[in-house]
């Protein structure tokens, strides 16, 4: 599943939503900062909820729609 996400300028950026989304137990994921994609293995349930909490625990990010 992948998510364009809004926000993010540096790697900084990527490694406090990395570590935000490791509590909320997502394992199997990727962060592109140059095409602002947040990849999550579709084997694992997302719950988009608890993606966007995430991103709102690390900073100033929003999933775009």
């Amino acid at each position: 599943m992948e998510f364009k996400i809004k926000g993010m300028h540096c790697e900084s950026c990527v490694e406090l939503i990395s570590m935000e989304l490791e509590d909320m137990g997502f394992k199997n994921f990727n962060i592109d900062l140059k095409t602002e994609l947040l990849t999550i293995d579709d084997t694992q349930k997302v719950d988009i909820e608890k993606v966007e909490q995430a991103l709102k625990n690390a900073g100033d990010y929003e999933i775009v729609i």
